[in-house]
């Protein structure tokens, strides 16, 4: 959808689903229209799932946010260009604030770049997760690499699939949440301990 930049996948793995998304913002000089249509196909995508499964989209957004467009989080220095700051305040609206954030700006990386153009040095960070905010906790180790058939540099970010999100307002951190349907003690060698743990799971 969104003329045809963005198109999604349902991943279910255990009791974990997830829909992945891929998007390929416009530039910014093509029709006001086009990118348009790319957020309102996002919203498509996630609006059928609500807040209780994860959906991330990950693509180049052409949209550089630096410094000045977040709050509390991390980006490059350099000022966020017309398309970041058009992001930040679709990502701010009534609509999609409340139900979306930026897995990136959540976590540290030092070389955050992805895309330099031909004749100039500066860096820029086009290419961004953006995930269902009840899940931003279970990112983490972002990661740029080289890519030589592009222009971008790659981003890769692992996600953790244990625990729920949220049950009853509690954090999916809760430990008392993230119980094992089933545990096998039987290769464990120790007797005494393969006794324990017997216990303890069942």
């Amino acid at each position: 959808d969104g003329d045809g930049r963005v198109a999604s996948m349902d991943v279910s793995v255990g009791s974990c689903w997830m829909r992945i998304c891929s998007v390929y913002m416009p530039p910014l000089g093509a029709r006001t229209a086009s990118r348009k249509h790319v957020y309102e196909a996002v919203l498509k995508a996630q609006a059928d799932t609500g807040n209780d499964h994860c959906v991330v989209f990950g693509g180049d957004w052409n949209s550089h946010v630096g410094r000045d467009g977040v709050e509390g989080g991390h980006a490059m220095l350099t000022p966020s260009s017309t398309g970041g700051k058009e992001m930040v305040a679709w990502l701010e609206s009534r609509v999609a604030g409340r139900t979306l954030g930026v897995v990136d700006q959540k976590l540290v990386l030092r070389k955050r770049g992805t895309w330099r153009h031909s004749v100039g040095s500066n860096w820029y960070e086009l290419d961004y997760f953006i995930a269902s905010k009840a899940y931003l906790g279970r990112f983490g180790r972002l990661q740029v690499h080289a890519v030589g058939e592009s222009d971008h540099a790659a981003k890769s970010v692992l996600f953790k699939l244990a625990g729920v999100p949220k049950v009853n307002g509690r954090s999916w951190r809760d430990q008392k949440l993230n119980v094992r349907e089933s545990f096998a003690v039987g290769k464990l060698q120790d007797p005494d301990i393969q006794k324990e743990y017997s216990i303890e799971v069942t």
